[in-house]
């Protein structure tokens, strides 16, 4: 979804592939993929809480880059790179009627605007897949960009302070509007001949779910993050949820197939009868935070009172629980804290459990990515299934 607290300023990362075991019953791992929130991406800042990976995408005529500072969202379908990041790969151009594709996505933050091509992209070292992708480039065809990318479109990397985002979400429906464009104007198009959608459901076998997997951080943050991205759910020996989450209890939600992006939420201030009702939840790890509305936690400036958005200051730590209630009836919950996030970025720490902000959107609650730290997070895919049930759904397992 690419939520981002604005004022959250910080530094960003670099990723390297993993295998693992010794000797004799060495196990090869071809489905890990390394996450890391860590120092400065460009020359200058960026966003805290910003979870990237490495992927290697190739052309048509077998010329591969290794592209970083690839974002990893949970909240949106689809690979999407900027065309600035590709410097030695020339992509195909996917065409609808005989004539160019393009699509623009809307994210919280932005518009990404460009053209549909065709890539072969290896993700871990899996078997490389041909998808279509988007590439973000604000410069796409000769004409005035069409609604609703004609506001808000992404120019450069630095716009999002990554390289490009791998949209990994539950399998839900592309969300992009399409059109076709010539050299004058573009149309919209309802029927596109490819959509880009989540290159994970793209794999042979790996194609049922991903796992992301983040350690425990302390409650002021710390300088850097490093974990995994799994994918598939119970289709290999290291991602079995019994023996991946290491006896602890897996706590899942069922989602709507034909909106399987939301549940509904309560939350509630711990130890009181303040209680909030959100219609849509998200797991989300393209958002920089906890991002709900409560008009009882302070902002940070005078600024974010006035547009009734930005981050949350509360004077002390404010706790809360959080009730989801999926489409099976089950009742999930977790714990989670808010803390001054003036107090937290001071530190000059990059990775945070506890910052909360207001994103203007009253009916949702988003677990950004502070809710990923200290547990196996699960997302098994629309139309699939694996041990922990039929897709889509959320679950996790704390650390």
């Amino acid at each position: 979804m690419n939520v981002t607290a604005r004022s959250i300023l910080l530094v960003a990362p670099l990723l390297l592939a993993s295998c693992n075991g010794s000797g004799s019953g060495q196990k090869i791992v071809t489905n890990a993929m390394p996450l890391e929130v860590s120092t400065a991406f460009g020359t200058s800042g960026t966003v805290a809480n910003m979870l990237y990976t490495t992927l290697t995408i190739c052309d048509a005529n077998s010329n591969c880059q290794t592209i970083d500072h690839i974002q990893v969202d949970t909240g949106s379908g689809g690979l999407r790179i900027f065309s600035q990041a590709l410097t030695t790969v020339g992509l195909t151009q996917i065409l609808s009627n005989g004539t160019p594709l393009a699509v623009c996505e809307s994210f919280a933050s932005g518009n990404a605007w460009g053209p549909v091509q065709t890539a072969t992209v290896k993700l871990a070292s899996e078997p490389a897949i041909t998808i279509p992708v988007q590439m973000i480039d604000a410069t796409f065809g000769a004409q005035s960009l069409p609604s609703p990318c004609n506001i808000g479109t992404w120019s450069s990397p630095m716009d999002i302070h990554a390289n490009g985002i791998l949209g990994i979400d539950v399998g839900r429906a592309d969300s992009g509007v399409y059109f076709t464009c010539d050299a004058n104007t573009c149309m919209e198009s309802t029927s596109p001949s490819q959509r880009v959608t989540n290159p994970v459901l793209a794999l042979p076998v790996d194609n049922n779910g991903v796992i992301i997997n983040l350690p425990v951080i302390p409650d002021n943050g710390q300088a850097t993050a490093y974990g995994e991205l799994i994918l598939g759910i119970d289709t290999t020996w290291n991602n079995d949820p019994k023996k991946y989450s290491a006896g602890n209890p897996i706590k899942t939600v069922k989602l709507d197939a034909f909106d399987p992006f939301f549940a509904s939420t309560t939350a509630g201030t711990t130890g009181s009868t303040n209680k909030l009702s959100f219609s849509s939840f998200a797991v989300d790890s393209g958002s920089t935070a906890y991002f709900f509305s409560d008009s009882t936690i302070p902002f940070c400036s005078a600024l974010s009172t006035a547009i009734g958005i930005g981050p949350y200051c509360p004077g002390n730590p404010k706790n809360f629980a959080v009730w989801v209630t999926g489409n099976d009836a089950n009742l999930w919950n977790f714990q989670l804290w808010i803390r001054d996030a003036t107090m937290l970025t001071a530190t000059g720490n990059l990775a945070f459990n506890d910052l909360g902000a207001n994103g203007g959107m009253p009916d949702f609650f988003i677990a950004g990515l502070p809710f990923f730290y200290g547990k196996q997070v699960y997302l098994g895919y629309a139309t699939k299934s694996s041990t922990l049930g039929d897709g889509p759904l959320y679950g996790y397992a704390l650390r």
